[in-house]
């Protein structure tokens, strides 16, 4: 008998354990812009630039093109600063590192840029992209 009590017991902590481990983390407005930031980015890295522009405003994307193509390829990024307005939390200023190369000279370059980043509904969307200014904290 103790041994169907405790073998219950032991089936419903681990159904407990992984009930919870599924839930994962609540998603709020900061835990979403980061998980956006780093897909977006992560689809730069690999040249998956028609799921990247899916995250850019459609009027800023033709600019966005522009800005990626003199950026190059990107063979690593760092995430800086965030720094989101609040309240409400729709609004987002993103410091970001990039290190990109253009073929044929093959010479990497870094360039840190600063990205603001909008709450469209339940997505974020990159709105503006520019190159920070010198000694900006978050980098």
């Amino acid at each position: 008998m103790n041994r169907r009590r405790f073998a219950r017991h032991a089936f419903a902590l681990a159904l407990s354990a992984l009930a919870t481990a599924c839930a994962g983390r609540p998603e709020t407005r900061a835990t979403g812009l980061l998980d956006t930031l780093r897909r977006h980015h992560e689809h730069l890295r690999w040249e998956n630039y028609g799921a990247a522009a899916t995250q850019v405003d459609a009027p800023f994307r033709a600019e966005w093109s522009q800005l990626t193509a003199q950026i190059g390829r990107v063979s690593d990024y760092e995430l800086g600063g965030i720094d989101m307005k609040d309240p409400p939390g729709d609004d987002a200023q993103v410091i970001v590192k990039i290190a990109g190369f253009r073929v044929p000279d093959m010479t990497v370059r870094t360039h840190v840029l600063r990205e603001r980043w909008r709450r469209d509904g339940d997505h974020w969307r990159l709105s503006e992209m520019a190159p920070a200014q010198p000694n900006l904290p978050g980098l």
